[in-house]
């Protein structure tokens, strides 16, 4: 049996780096008999501040993974050249805020 095709999400952490904060969130997802998969990041996440940057691994079978949607409204979409594809994934704020701005420090399961 497949999996299952999902949103999934992972875990979220907040890093301080001289006095300014980064937020990151990262998990797995398979996709689709597509090769898609939609990341629905969780609602206490707040907006994360451009710009952006997105890791993708695929973890079985290989394939290339690539971001076909950027992050919106919470969500952002990965696709791979073959059907039900694990993929690992991270997306994280390239640049921090000043640590003023409260954060929530970890996303849910």
């Amino acid at each position: 049996m497949l999996p299952r095709p999902s949103t999934f999400v992972g875990d979220g952490t907040l890093s301080q780096i001289a006095g300014n904060v980064a937020a990151s969130y990262h998990g797995e997802v398979w996709t689709d008999g597509r090769g898609y998969a939609t990341v629905r990041l969780p609602a206490e996440a707040g907006p994360l501040e451009p710009p952006l940057e997105y890791e993708l691994r695929d973890l079985e079978p290989p394939s290339n993974a690539r971001v076909t949607a950027e992050l919106k409204d919470g969500r952002f979409t990965i696709a791979t050249e073959q059907p039900h594809v694990k993929v690992a994934w991270r997306v994280s704020e390239a640049s921090g805020r000043p640590s003023t701005h409260r954060q929530q420090e970890e996303g849910t399961r």
